[in-house]
């Protein structure tokens, strides 16, 4: 009886409100400690309440997470869709590698690093490979392996205009190559095959050759580089693009 007077008379002078009121605090407020009125068996009301919101914000932060793996745009960076990934190769092939589905099966290994479940090809031309514009999906953006560095667009890539990034120099690892490291391409600004393609990459023989390119220099000639070529005996890198995510 004591402890009820007690009760009446501190709700009598506003102390403890929220504990008499119970359920009647603003719409969508809450407590900054996290806490929540008190129940009748001395539990927080918040509880319930909160583990509804932790699950709720869970639930939309896996949403988004969710969505950004599979929708990321330019903007954000982050291979998804449209977003893929485009690197130069760590290792480096001479001009003789079985042609351009073999080229193709090494550009998979070192993208399988970067998204496993994606397909990766060589940038190579050859007569087996006329042209690359069917093969490279329209409306995509395609991103340095570091995930953010963002480098061209299905339109670089095939108009002739050269890549956004001067700086395309990071490996399947992430690791920076020489800005003056050779990459087999045999490839036009416009994404035709070119005929210096070491027999259509499966040659050694002297007299063949294949072409070469920078994929640091600025516009187009990282991909076609006038008349830069090299004994298809010499060891370059590729430039491996995804295809699909």
């Amino acid at each position: 009886m004591r402890w009820s007077s007690l009760l009446v008379g501190a709700c009598a002078f506003g102390v403890g409100i929220l504990a008499c009121v119970g359920d009647e605090v603003a719409p969508g407020a809450v407590p900054p400690d996290g806490g929540g009125a008190a129940t009748e068996d001395g539990s927080s009301s918040s509880s319930t309440s909160s583990t509804s919101s932790t699950s709720s914000t869970s639930s939309s932060s896996s949403g988004s997470s969710g969505a950004d793996a599979s929708s990321s745009s330019s903007t954000t960076g982050g291979p998804g869709t449209p977003a893929l990934y485009m690197f130069v190769t760590s290792k480096e092939y001479n001009g003789s590698m079985g042609g351009v589905l073999e080229a193709d099966k090494r550009c998979q290994a070192a993208g399988s690093l970067l998204r496993p479940a994606g397909k990766f090809i060589a940038w190579l031309g050859s007569a087996d490979r006329p042209d690359m514009a069917p093969l490279i999906p329209a409306g995509r953006t395609w991103y340095a392996s570091n995930g953010t560095t963002f480098i061209a667009t299905t339109e670089d890539l095939l108009g002739g205009a050269g890549l956004k990034h001067q700086d395309f120099e990071l490996d399947e690892t992430g690791k920076k190559i020489a800005s003056n490291a050779p990459v087999w391409t045999a490839v036009t600004a416009t994404g035709k095959a070119r005929a210096v393609n070491c027999n259509n990459w499966t040659t050694l023989l002297p007299g063949q050759n294949g072409a070469i390119s920078y994929p640091a220099t600025k516009g187009p000639k990282w991909t076609e580089d006038g008349n830069n070529e090299r004994s298809c005996s010499f060891e370059s890198r590729l430039i491996c693009v995804e295809v699909l995510p």
